[in-house]
């Protein structure tokens, strides 16, 4: 889906360290990806990012760590995967209610 859909793509990148019980997080990034399956239309070929992005706001932000990543970081180390790098959450925010929801993690 792209942002002419329900949604806007986002994407937030965070260092977790475990060792150390801190995490850092960078701006939330606005993604634009093709319009088309086929490469056409705007970004054709790739996609575009930009950051920090008016639309991300500091309550998305915030709602992202408190419902997003802090759970999951307390997950992996319940589950003994005491976890130190860069995670990186792909995230969809409804246009209609302006909530994130995940939509995929990389480390």
């Amino acid at each position: 889906m792209n942002d002419k859909g329900d949604a806007l793509n986002a994407s937030y990148y965070h260092v977790v360290n475990h060792l150390t019980n801190t995490t850092v997080g960078a701006e939330l990034t606005h993604i634009f990806s093709t319009n088309e399956n086929t490469d056409t239309g705007p970004n054709a070929g790739g996609m575009g990012a930009y950051s920090p992005a008016p639309i991300l706001t500091r309550e998305i932000q915030s709602i992202v760590m408190n419902s997003i990543i802090m759970p999951t970081v307390k997950g992996m180390t319940a589950e003994g995967c005491k976890f130190v790098g860069v995670l990186y959450v792909g995230l969809m925010i409804e246009k209609k209610s302006g909530l994130p929801k995940l939509i995929e993690y990389n480390v």
